[in-house]
């Protein structure tokens, strides 16, 4: 069998089996002990051991009984002549004695408190107990308030309130007097009998002018237009579309809506219809609902406007030359946009306006195809105005009305309209002339406030 390497446990070298020091670090190399023997251990044989010894167990031992002897005590030797136990005598006696005085107590108290008055009360007044007598020389008649006999209280109202009322109250007269109408005053020394007196003249309220702004009867004998109420407290209506913005009063119109129009152009349009896209504003619910034209705000772009249309053009030089001059009458026509297919009638009420970024013309018109009579239904409001860099043309219609105007297809009632009708425009042009703003319908203050709020940007 051979031995195990062994080796170096410094190094980890290997080394000779007897080798005493490492060849290779030289250490001494430990040598191991001996094994030692063992001790020899002797175990005795079973048969060997003792045999332990016996216990013998008898019965415990008797003790002696030295209990006495129960026998029933004898009552007859303790208490000669009783036939039974003692009493017994304790706490528990007296505090059930005590509890019976207490009970016994209380119940005769009751009786006396229940049956006393009754007794005092049956033999006496009670107002001797319940009221002193010094009390009743303070409150003449007590004793006719309250009966003698207290069984009588309630027979019959008449024993509860004596008959001589009025001793108690002397001098009622004098708090209730027997006419009641003396306490209050007259009726019409609070309410006049003409309620208007309470206020001011209605008139100075409100003044006189007032009524000229909305006027619901126009005059016309056939038909008169109705306005439109706008229920809405807020006094302007602000429109803002693309690059135009305006104002309104709320009594010209409910609402506005906007459109862009498309471009106009090419030898298929009729003339008065070409015109590059325009921003258009349209009054909606407007104060004359049944007129031939339509209350419109049309802006146009002005170079691209007088390059597809030469009417454009014309009309828009001819209105640079009038707002440079501003005469205050014009014989013949004023300028006008869109270009129609009629002809300008009259025109009326000449003014010129300034606007946010520009300034234009304002006037009455109407445009007939045929020798026609100024009416309600026909006739407009127009304001043409250029923006002050001339970039853009504004065109405004705006319908108008007056009572001394016929109305719609009604004959005119001027006997110059068939002989002169030339003679007749002019009669009608001074009649409206001379014609107060508030007298038309809508005001033409409205308009022309309307026309001063826009800005085109």
């Amino acid at each position: 069998m051979n031995a195990s390497p062994k080796f170096c446990r410094y190094c980890g070298a290997t080394l000779d089996p007897n080798a005493s020091f490492c060849p290779a670090c030289g250490r001494q190399i430990a040598q191991p002990a001996a094994s030692p023997t063992p001790p020899t251990v002797n175990i005795p044989e079973q048969n060997n051991y003792p045999v332990p010894p016996t216990v013998n167990i008898s019965a415990p031992p008797a003790y002696p009984d030295v209990s006495p002897p129960l026998t029933p005590p004898d009552y007859t030797a303790a208490q000669p002549g009783a036939s039974g136990p003692p009493a017994k005598s304790g706490p528990g006696n007296v505090i059930l004695i005590s509890v019976s005085v207490l009970v016994f107590l209380a119940l005769c108290c009751c009786v006396l408190i229940i049956f006393v008055p009754f007794i005092y009360f049956k033999n006496n007044n009670p107002l001797d107990f319940l009221i002193p007598a010094e009390l009743s020389t303070l409150i003449p008649g007590l004793e006719t308030m309250v009966p003698t006999d207290i069984e009588n209280l309630v027979p019959g109202m008449g024993t509860l309130m004596p008959t001589g009322m009025e001793n108690l109250l002397p001098q009622m007269e004098t708090l209730i007097p027997t006419n009641i109408e003396t306490l209050i005053p007259p009726m019409e020394t609070l309410i006049p009998t003409d309620i208007a007196t309470l206020f001011s003249p209605v008139e100075t309220l409100i003044p006189p002018e007032i009524s000229t702004l909305f006027p619901t009867d126009l005059g016309f004998p056939n038909e008169a237009p109705q306005t439109t109420p706008v229920p809405n407290s807020a006094p302007l209506v602000d429109v803002n579309f693309n690059n135009l913005r305006l104002a309104f009063h709320r009594s010209l119109a409910q609402r506005a809506t906007t459109e862009i129009l498309p471009a106009q152009s090419g030898a298929d349009v009729p003339p008065w219809e070409v015109g590059p896209q325009a921003n258009r504003i349209t009054l909606e619910g407007y104060v004359l609902p049944d007129t031939f034209h339509d209350p419109t705000i049309t802006v146009y772009p002005a170079a691209e406007y007088a390059a597809l249309s030469p009417d454009a053009r014309q009309q828009m030089d001819a209105l640079r030359s009038l707002l440079a001059q501003q005469p205050a009458s014009v014989a013949g026509k004023l300028p006008f946009l869109p270009p129609w297919n009629a002809g300008q009638l009259m025109h009326a009420r000449l003014g010129y306006l300034s606007f946010k970024n520009g300034s234009g013309v304002r006037y009455l018109t109407q445009y007939a195809q045929d020798t026609s009579p100024i009416n309600g239904y026909d006739m407009f409001y127009t304001f043409q105005g250029l923006t002050g860099d001339g970039k853009y043309y504004i065109s405004i219609i705006l319908p108008v009305s007056n009572p001394v105007l016929p109305a719609r297809d009604a004959a005119a009632q001027n006997p110059l309209f068939t002989s002169n009708y030339t003679g007749y425009l002019q009669e009608v042009q001074n009649q409206l002339e001379a014609q107060p703003p508030a007298s038309f319908a809508p005001d033409l203050s409205l308009l022309d406030g309307l026309v001063q709020s826009v800005e085109i940007r």
